[in-house]
């Protein structure tokens, strides 16, 4: 994981994560690697908005059959955009 402060409001990130299940076969079913680029926004001390876009090889991190009704993709892309407070 890394992230580094652009201006006073604005910060950039990475990160990497991965699952590997070694009791079972080799296949996208094993293993999830997830490659995330971020950035974030603070609009003020109390309120932020951020956006992630992973890229996903791997389904072994438990997906929900009944959401993804033609199947499961060995390669996912996936845009995650949030508004947050903090206090």
């Amino acid at each position: 994981m890394a992230s580094y402060k652009v201006t006073g409001k604005l910060s950039a990130g990475a990160y990497q994560s991965q699952y590997i299940s070694h009791t079972g076969a080799l296949g996208p079913a094993n293993f999830s690697k997830d490659w995330t680029v971020s950035g974030r926004y603070d609009f003020n001390e109390f309120l932020y908005a951020k956006a992630e876009q992973h890229f996903i090889d791997g389904t072994a991190v438990g997906y929900d059959l009944t959401l993804n009704p033609g199947g499961l993709q060995p390669n996912t892309k996936l845009t995650i955009l949030k508004m947050g407070v903090s206090f």
